[in-house]
């Protein structure tokens, strides 16, 4: 009988520190899990202020008329704002989607800039270390310092002109001539194209060295070699950084912004949708404009740039090869 009552005191100490056990291990993991949310809390409540707020706002303002930041003067047009952007004889938006869309024949000069460059470092010539350092220093310079430097290379009194002189060239008016314009802003841009080479070595440096050599020993010329056989291999790294660099020079702001005389550069030639939804949000004041009809410019735009995404994609399996 004596025993029985030990053994069964045992089992009894035995389940209390089982319990104990228990809690403290629950404690434990509450204490964890309400660190991890002190912890990552505050990104979160980051981005739903900075985020998903926002984005929300963003999708409601194109269907309203605000011209102040206070939102409740918003009052709702439905579908007006649309209609005066696509259809007004006054919007500037078709002048500005096609400014756009224009810069972004800087896309394939600047890849092939980048891309050319990456050829001739991966031929391992002396002094690549200091070009990959010369390279990389745009990435350090302000776009707003090189917009303005580039705006006095471009002046009619400025650098250029200055050399185009010596040959007996008469000034050309750059930033006030609307043929010139957008050329010269897109030459702007050359001074960081190397930046891009980066991700193109990193591709080059995978490429099947044995199939290259087996390319030459067929008698294949090394033009043929690249176009035949890397460039297929690099193609997922170029469909990268076509997409990126496209989708950012969809966007541009900066540099028309301070190379234009005006807010809209020679007859417009400067007006990006971009920077037209910004000169109509805090610039520009009058019934036309407005919060409620940058909102809808941009909502607008998005849609463009998801229909140019897709098509990309589309035509994707047709030149992208995907080392599996």
């Amino acid at each position: 009988m004596e025993a029985e009552n030990v053994e069964a005191l045992e089992g009894v100490q035995a389940e209390i520190v089982e319990r104990q056990r228990k809690r403290r291990k629950t404690v434990k993991i509450i204490k964890q899990d309400i660190i991890g949310w002190l912890m990552g809390g505050w990104p979160f409540i980051g981005a739903m202020i900075f985020g998903f707020i926002p984005s929300i706002i963003g999708y409601v303002l194109p269907f309203m008329e605000l011209h102040t930041f206070d939102y409740s003067q918003m009052e709702f047009v439905g579908f007006k704002n649309f209609e005066w952007l696509l259809f007004n004889e006054r919007s500037m938006f078709w002048l500005a989607l096609k400014n756009s869309l224009y810069y972004t024949v800087s896309v394939p000069i600047y890849l092939g800039i980048a891309l050319f460059v990456a050829v001739q470092l991966d031929k391992h010539i002396k002094g690549t270390g200091a070009f990959r350092v010369i390279m990389f220093l745009p990435t350090f310079v302000s776009s707003v310092a090189m917009s303005i430097f580039w705006q006095f290379m471009f002046d009619k009194t400025g650098g250029f002109n200055s050399i185009l002189g010596l040959f007996g060239v008469a000034p050309i008016d750059f930033l006030d001539d609307e043929l010139w314009f957008m050329p010269s802003v897109i030459f702007t841009g050359t001074w960081g194209a190397c930046a891009n080479s980066v991700l193109f070595q990193a591709a080059l440096a995978n490429v099947d060295i044995s199939m290259k050599e087996a390319a030459r020993i067929d008698g294949a010329t090394e033009r043929q070699t690249f176009w035949k056989i890397t460039f297929p291999m690099i193609s997922p790294t170029t469909f990268f950084q076509m997409l990126t660099s496209l989708v950012g020079a969809l966007q541009v702001f900066t540099s028309l912004q301070l190379m234009a005389r005006t807010d809209t550069g020679p007859n417009g030639a400067a007006v990006s949708v971009v920077l037209y939804m910004y000169n109509m949000a805090y610039q520009w004041t009058g019934p036309d404009y407005g919060l409620g009809m940058a909102g809808a410019c941009g909502l607008m735009y998005q849609t463009v740039l998801v229909i140019l995404t897709l098509i990309i994609f589309k035509t994707k399996k047709r030149w992208v090869h995907d080392n599996d």
